[in-house]
């Protein structure tokens, strides 16, 4: 037997699986501090239409949004709550990987409900933009409606 040999065999069952555990370890660390590095470059950017991001959507929580290509009796929305979630399960993979995913919940009063569309939602600080929205339950009389939002990261100058 040769020296090498020798001292492959010295390898305690414990030294095994505590080195094999910290590269586990290192293995999976690794991608996710590289993905943050990523993450930091590749920010979501506002899309063409406008549309805003989830910290201009969080601020004007509870607020009023005019609905300006509405037919029905329904003209303004209240924003109630805005949430993070990811398409993978965990939101902080999505930040990162540069992405932002939320959903927006507004209510009404109940009235002539709007329909599952695309609106053109205006709001005294982020503007005019379009967004497409689903009616939920009504309750208390309020109609609920929800509209979700996932930006894929993009690529910055």
């Amino acid at each position: 037997m040769t020296q090498s040999s020798r001292s492959l065999h010295r390898l305690s069952r414990r030294k095994f699986v505590a080195t094999v555990g910290a590269l586990a370890v290192g293995a999976a660390v690794a991608p996710a501090i590289a993905m943050r590095s990523v993450g930091q470059a590749n920010r979501a950017v506002p899309l063409a239409s406008g549309i805003p991001d989830l910290g201009a959507f969080s601020a004007a929580t509870h607020e009023q949004f005019r609905v300006a290509n509405a037919s029905s009796s329904t003209p303004r929305l209240t924003l109630d709550s805005v949430s993070e979630w990811s398409p993978h399960g965990f939101t902080q993979q999505s930040q990162l990987l540069g992405g932002e995913y939320f959903r927006l919940r507004f209510s009404a009063p109940v009235g002539e409900p709007l329909g599952q569309d695309t609106y053109q939602l205006e709001h005294d600080r982020l503007g005019s933009f379009p967004l497409f929205i689903v009616p939920g339950d009504s309750a208390s009389g309020r109609q609920s409606y929800t509209a979700v939002i996932g930006r894929l990261p993009m690529q910055t100058a």
